[in-house]
Parts: C-alpha cells; sequence; structure tokens
C-alpha cells in the first residue's frame, strides 16, 4: 500500500480494513472471519507518500485479490478520521497518474 496524506497535520497510524476473495469471488474465511486488518505505522508528514508492505495476512496462498473495506487514521494530535466508502476518496488531478487498476 501506498499512501499520500493530503492534511496538513502528519498522520501517526493507519489501520487498513480489507477482504480477500479467490479466483471464483468468493471471500476467504481467516478463524471464521472474512475482514482482515494491518497496522501502518508513520509518521507520514504533510504532502508526503509512505509504503507499507504486508507478507502474512493470511495463512493461505489462495487469496487472489482484495477489497478495502475502511482505512482509519489517526494523527499526531490523537485526532482520528474514518474513511468507510473507499470510493469518495478523491484525488487531485496532478496525483491521478498514481492510481492503477
Amino acid at each position: 500500500f501506498t499512501f499520500y496524506n493530503p492534511n496538513s497535520k502528519d498522520i501517526k497510524y493507519l489501520w487498513i480494513t480489507f477482504t480477500g476473495y479467490n479466483r471464483v469471488d468468493d471471500k476467504v474465511l481467516e478463524f471464521g472471519k472474512s475482514a482482515q486488518t494491518v497496522q501502518c505505522i508513520g509518521p507520514i508528514k504533510p504532502e508526503s507518500y509512505s509504503t507499507f508492505e504486508f507478507e502474512y495476512v493470511w495463512m493461505t496462498d489462495i487469496v487472489e485479490y482484495l477489497k478495502i473495506n475502511q482505512i482509519k487514521i489517526q494523527f499526531m494530535d490523537n485526532t482520528t478520521k474514518t474513511v468507510s466508502s473507499i470510493e469518495s476518496i478523491t484525488l487531485p488531478n496532478h496525483l491521478k497518474k498514481y492510481i492503477t487498476e
């Protein structure tokens, strides 16, 4: 995951909740639940990017793709923001080149 911080405050933590799917579009269950959450540790300065990788989210290799359910952001002043409607995230035109399908 690569994140861009368009805010005026430093980001302290990000929590990304997502669901994995197999090749026939079924949700992959892990210990009876389909959603997984990972934590990204900042700081991410305003107008900066940071990249995070997670290799062992599932104890299986059948996950073909994932869909992000929610992103929770905690800033350095401990305020939080939760984005549940991922499609509502917009980027300025000069950053759209960084989005790939």
